[in-house]
């Protein structure tokens, strides 16, 4: 499993396990420094803030060229909520539009949440801390909707189109609610 060529000799062993101790630690500086090759490798940017997206449009060939095997590039994907970050990597269309269902529920909830701290005019930091909330799960629905397209042209499906769409409508609510030309029972039951 950790030989990039599926070798299990001693050299296999001998060559691959630097990479292996690199990326399996005991804290969260492994899932760094894959993130970091990952980025180094040409999939994924990190932004000012220190996000790190990734764009694996092919895991097998990410893995190849991380000189790794596809089974540990799965379980490092995999690993990212272990240590409390969010992991918007897609694997398939089914899994993009169950993480995206997901994302959209928190998302109306973190809205929900902004709105009623501004009402009841909280302090300036919880205001911005759930104004953060509501930017991160936009930053995450943006990816997921990436993924969801990357993995549906793979496939060969044009369904990609059909989840913006959703989205779109989506967004068109929540601007109604922010603006208050709807209430809160018809945002929750129209989102």
């Amino acid at each position: 499993m950790i030989d990039e060529w599926g070798l299990d000799t001693v050299d296999a062993y001998e060559r691959s396990i630097e990479r292996v101790k690199r990326y399996f630690t005991e804290d969260r500086t492994g899932l760094a420094n894959f993130f970091n090759d990952a980025v180094e490798a040409g999939y994924g940017t990190k932004d000012a803030e220190g996000y790190v997206s990734l764009a694996v449009p092919d895991v097998e060939q990410a893995a190849k060229d991380m000189h790794i095997t596809s089974e540990m590039m799965d379980i490092l994907l995999g690993r990212a909520e272990d240590y409390g970050a969010y992991n918007d990597w897609v694997d398939s269309r089914l899994d993009g539009e169950e993480k995206l269902k997901e994302n959209m529920q928190k998302l109306v909830e973190a809205q929900l949440r902004y709105n009623e701290v501004v009402r009841e005019g909280a302090p300036q930091d919880v205001i911005d801390e759930a104004q953060k909330e509501v930017s991160d799960l936009e930053r995450r629905r943006a990816n997921l909707l990436q993924g969801i397209e990357d993995v549906t042209s793979r496939e060969g499906t044009v369904s990609a189109s059909d989840l913006r769409a959703g989205v779109e409508d989506f967004l068109s609510l929540k601007k109604q609610f922010q603006a208050g030309l709807i209430d809160r029972d018809t945002f929750e039951a129209n989102a």
